[in-house]
Order: C-alpha cells, then structure tokens, then sequence
C-alpha cells in the first residue's frame, strides 16, 4: 500500500513537472512570436519611411528643381534672380492704368513708388533722372531703343528639355554680349519677336505699339520644372551683367563709333577725348580719364552705353516687380549661349578685332591701362552696379577695394 502510494505521488509530481514544461514552451514560443511581430512590424515602418523618403527626393528633383542653368534656385542654375523694382524700392505699387503712363502726363516714378527703402535706393535719384529726360524727350538723343528679344525655342539640344515647352526673352543690357545673341537668335531654332521699350513719351497714336510690351514685360516667371504649369504668355526674362572696369572700356570704344554706333554724338566724343588715334598707353589713359571726365560733367544718358547696367535693367522692366535672370558676363556667358544652342565662341562684336573700332587707341586699348585713380573714379560712377552685384551675393573684384 505504502509502495502504491510512492508511485502514484511520483507519478503526480511527473505530471506537474510535464504540466509546467509545457507551460514553460507555451509561454517561450508566445514571448518569441510577439518578439518577431515586433521585430517584422519596425522594419516594416522602417521601410516604409524609406520609400517615402525616396518617393519625396525624387519628387523634389522632378517638381521643384531642373539641371536648367535658367533655374536660378535648381542645383545647377548659374544665375540669380534679381528685381530692379525692389532693388531701388521694394514696396512696389503698380498702377493698373496702363493709359495715364503712356500718355506722358505723369511720370512713372509718381504712379508706381510708395517708399525708399531698397537696398538700391540712394540710387533712385539716377532713375528720376532717366525718366525726367525720357519725359522731356532728351534721353539718349540718336540712340537706338531697348530691346527684349523673345525667343520661342523649338527643338534646343539642351540638359533641359522642357525649355522646348515655353519663351524665353533676353534683356539686351548693353556691352554684355547682346549683339552676338540677337545675330544667333535669328537662327532657324528660334522664332524671334522684339519687343521695344521706348526712350521718349509716345502720343496716342502709338499706344497700341507700347501696351503688348508693357503686357510682356510683366509676364515675365521664375523658371518652372513643369511644362504644364507655364501658362502660354508666360516667360524666363534674363540679361547679363559685366565687370564695370571691362564694360566701361568696351563702352568708350562703342560710344566712339564703333561698328554699328556711328553718329554725329561719337564724332563729337571723338573730337573731345582723342588728341593722339595711334595707341600708346599715354594716349590710352588720356582717352579714358577724358571719358570719365566726360560723364561727371554730363552725366550718364548723353550716351546710352555709358548707363548704369542696374539702371538700364530698371528702366527695360519700368519698375515692374517682375524677376531677371542676371548670369554673370565673365563666368556664365559661354554656358548659356550653349544651353540655348548657339555657338558660344561667335562674338559678333569684338572691340580688339582689326576694323571693329574705328581707331587704334581705341582698339588696342584694354582694363590694363587704367591707373589706380582711374579704377577709384570709375568704380564710384558705377557704384550702382557694384552694389547690384553684391545684393545678389557677387563681389566685384576689380572694384572691391575702391568702393
């Protein structure tokens, strides 16, 4: 009975030990599976997170950027965008009534400027000038209009293709390489309307030459990656922007009549500044600090290429608050020649060339022959555009210890 006992306890506890082994391996296997439910439900959000992620890269880069070198905010844009309207007054108001400017009785400076606080703005008074003088039909007397070339592309071979989908129009800021892109524009690539910013008031007659200019001028659109988002008289406005110590020579050979800028006004500057035609660097400097002399005393709009290239940008968009496109001449120039399918190494106005200006003095003269005083004096009358430049995040060098 005693030995019965024995092994019914014996085979009780065996039971229990079985009982809680099992017990034991339930539980284990229900720890491992919430572990791996675990583990699987991480790496599932984990993922997740990654293709949405990639999905929001490659959005971006379809959507909000280009290999353009127009999109001035893309990873591969070379140009800033710039607003002549904000630069000189950044509380901008537009008057709607297109008539009452292009009848002449008031000045766009009345209609347009509510404050002065741009970071241009101590040059407005140069702008007030301009326009004073359009008003009185005495700006840039002989001298040929403003041009916005626009440009319909139809089949570029270009990083960006979407530039096949809508207009661009360059703003011929003068000196800057703009008689080469008007000569190639006229490439079958292209079909090409110019647009004419006038430099006298326009009576009635003429309004409806002038009010599909002022329509473009305020089209003008920061790039966009999409076709399908530009509207049909929407287009990118850019220009170049020179060197003011390069650009002022280049301008004292075209103001003197070089090829395409003959006139009464370049014999006359002719007969003021040159004493000796042949070059020497005597001669060179004597021309220069004539020229100089010539501005302080005259001022800027005698001659339209002596202007201030923050100005000429100014009055070809008429204080529109519309972006342009602003590519740096030295750096960018042959680039967007390329992108546009042009050949960049076709310059149709090179001033050292044999014939292109109409004296040797005048052609063989280079920045090399400024003194420091010239480079100082030079610099303070284009200190407009040197502030341009640095508004835009560019040093000019040449001019950089001077002002």
């Amino acid at each position: 009975m005693s030995r019965l006992r024995i092994n019914g306890a014996r085979s009780s506890k065996q039971k229990k030990s079985a009982m809680s082994w099992n017990t034991i391996q339930v539980i284990y296997f229900i720890v491992v599976f919430f572990v791996i439910a675990l583990l699987m439900r991480q790496s599932f959000w984990i993922s997740r997170k990654q293709v949405s992620a990639n999905v929001s890269v490659t959005k971006t880069k379809t959507d909000g950027s280009s290999p353009s070198i127009f999109n001035c905010d893309g990873f591969n844009g070379l140009c800033k965008y710039f607003y002549p309207s904000y630069f000189f007054v950044p509380d901008t108001f537009q008057n709607n009534n297109l008539q009452q400017q292009l009848r002449g009785n008031e000045s766009p400076k009345q209609n347009k400027i509510v404050s002065m606080n741009g970071g241009g703005s101590q040059f407005y008074e140069i702008y007030e000038e301009l326009e004073d003088l359009r008003f009185n039909n005495s700006l840039w007397p002989q001298m040929p209009r403003i041009v916005l070339l626009e440009m319909t592309t139809k089949h570029l071979n270009t990083r960006n293709a979407k530039l096949n989908h809508h207009k661009v129009s360059y703003l011929h800021v003068h000196k800057a390489g703009g008689t080469s892109i008007h000569f190639q524009s006229r490439q079958e690539i292209f079909q090409v309307r110019e647009h004419m910013v006038y430099h006298w008031p326009l009576d009635l007659l003429h309004h409806h030459t002038y009010i599909p200019t002022y329509k473009h001028i305020q089209s003008s659109k920061k790039f966009k990656s999409l076709p399908e988002k530009w509207k049909e008289n929407e287009h990118i406005l850019f220009s170049f922007i020179r060197d003011p110590l390069d650009r002022f020579i280049s301008s004292i050979g075209q103001a003197m009549g070089a090829q395409g800028s003959e006139s009464d006004a370049s014999d006359a500057l002719q007969e003021e500044c040159i004493k000796d035609e042949e070059y020497s660097l005597e001669n060179s400097r004597s021309t220069i600090q004539c020229c100089i002399d010539y501005i302080m005393e005259y001022g800027y709009f005698e001659e339209l290429h002596f202007t201030p290239q923050a100005i000429e940008l100014a009055f070809a968009t008429q204080m529109y608050p519309i972006p342009v496109a602003l590519f740096q001449y030295e750096t960018s120039y042959k680039d967007v020649i390329s992108e546009l399918g042009m050949d960049p190494n076709k310059k149709m106005r090179d001033g050292n060339k044999d014939g292109m200006r109409p004296l040797p003095v005048l052609s063989e003269m280079t920045s090399a022959d400024y003194t420091k005083a010239m480079k100082r004096q030079v610099c303070e009358l284009y200190k407009v555009d040197v502030a341009m430049f640095r508004s835009l995040g560019w040093n000019t060098s040449s001019c950089d210890e001077f002002v």
